[in-house]
C-alpha cells in the first residue's frame, strides 16, 4: 500500500509541480497575482495542517488507512489536471533541443 502510495503521490506531484502556478498566473492576466498566490498558498497550508491534524487521530486506528487516505486527494488532483485548458498566452512554439541547450548553458557560463 505504501510503494502505490508514493507511486501515485510522485506522479501527482511531477505532472502538476510549476504547472499549478504557471496556469494561475496566465489566468489572472498578472492581476492581482499577490492576491491570487496568497490564497492559493494559504489554502495548500491549511490543507497540511487539516491533514496533519486528521492523520494524528486516524493513525491510532490503522496506519495503512493514513497512507490510503493520502491516495485520494492526489489521484483526484492528478485525473483534474487532465481536464485543465491550456491559454496559450505565454507559449513559445520554438522547440529546442537538449543539445542546444546544452551549448547556450556552455555559452553563457
Amino acid at each position: 500500500m505504501f510503494l502505490l502510495e508514493s507511486i501515485i503521490v510522485a506522479i501527482s506531484i511531477s505532472g502538476i509541480s510549476g504547472c499549478d502556478l504557471a496556469l494561475i498566473y496566465t489566468s489572472i492576466d498578472g492581476k492581482d497575482s499577490d492576491k491570487s498566490f496568497s490564497y492559493y498558498s494559504a489554502s495548500s497550508t491549511s490543507g497540511f495542517l487539516v491533514a496533519s491534524f486528521m492523520n494524528s487521530f486516524i493513525v491510532k486506528y490503522s496506519l495503512e488507512l493514513t497512507a490510503f487516505l493520502t491516495i485520494i486527494p492526489y489521484g483526484i488532483a492528478f485525473i483534474i489536471s487532465f481536464f485543465l485548458v491550456d491559454t496559450h498566452q505565454y507559449r513559445n512554439e520554438e522547440k529546442i533541443g537538449l543539445i542546444d541547450s546544452f551549448k547556450s548553458l556552455k555559452h553563457k557560463t
